[in-house]
């Protein structure tokens, strides 16, 4: 049988939340913990493209770059020529987290001088599962990027994502998710910037940032957003609450790397619902 398999760190749900997930993941045989079952809701649209790419006929790269303390999701297709493909996927779960402190295996980064860069999970009753990891300096000069980083990951081809607030910053605020990064000086970087009021994507080489795409995008900063990348190839598409602003195509980075959040200066913002999916590659 054609078979899609996703492999995700355990997020922590309650069994109410576990129960309706189950019921959206129809299509989905879990195989070991049911507390991933909720932390994958939102990925089942890519899991089921995945398992589309299964029907049609594998890929060109087969996916096997499995993540430590994994759970297994299985879908089942028509009967078959036999394959796997299997797909890694890395979520944040803050359930267990203690506030005041980095999550395990995060670590905190800066891009240029100077105080800031201060990350902790923190208590927010409006986000999800009522925890964030949040930037928490005002510190921060201009010119500093302040970086936090899941120490562990790899990817390349990606499908990424996560829901920010901003919360203060005079010189800056927002923020935005980081990818193929090698170090604090060089990786990409797609923001959104309520005081400028414009969506961005950069790479950052040797700490120099250039911008690579812009759009004009005015927000509710008091709510919860959620910015999206999905990076192919060389093909770079950045999306806002479900809409594409940005495409892009840049090859200044081509191997995998790591992932993590960005904010600017003293930009201080709460962020959730991090998760990273590996991206099936495009026939040539």
């Amino acid at each position: 049988m054609n078979r899609v398999a996703v492999f995700a760190d355990e997020a922590a749900v309650d069994d109410e939340a576990a129960g309706v997930a189950g019921e959206k993941l129809a299509e989905l045989r879990l195989f070991g913990s049911r507390h991933a079952c909720q932390a994958l809701r939102p990925l089942y649209n890519r899991a089921a493209r995945l398992r589309q790419w299964a029907l049609d006929g594998p890929p060109r790269s087969h996916y096997n770059n499995i993540s430590s303390q994994s759970d297994s999701l299985s879908t089942v297709g028509n009967e078959g020529e036999a394959m796997t493909l299997q797909v890694t996927v890395f979520l944040l779960s803050l359930a267990n987290a203690p506030i005041g402190q980095l999550p395990p295996d995060w670590v905190a980064a800066r891009t240029g001088e100077g105080s800031g860069s201060v990350w902790k999970v923190v208590e927010d009753a409006t986000a999800p599962g009522h925890k964030a990891l949040a930037q928490t300096s005002a510190a921060g000069p201009n010119r500093l990027f302040n970086l936090c980083v899941a120490k562990k990951t790899s990817f390349r081809d990606l499908d990424l994502s996560v829901a920010f607030r901003p919360i203060a910053g005079k010189l800056d605020q927002g923020g935005g998710l980081v990818w193929r990064y090698i170090d604090a000086k060089n990786y990409y970087v797609a923001r959104m910037n309520p005081l400028e009021d414009n969506y961005r994507v950069y790479k950052v080489v040797a700490g120099k940032r250039t911008q690579l795409a812009t759009a004009p995008l005015k927000i509710d900063a008091s709510k919860w957003h959620t910015l999206r990348v999905v990076h192919v190839g060389k093909h770079i598409e950045c999306y806002f609450d479900g809409k594409r602003y940005l495409d892009v195509k840049d090859d200044t980075f081509p191997k995998a790397g790591k992932i993590g959040l960005w904010t600017k200066a003293d930009a201080q913002t709460h962020f959730a619902s991090f998760r990273a999916a590996e991206a099936p590659a495009p026939h040539k």
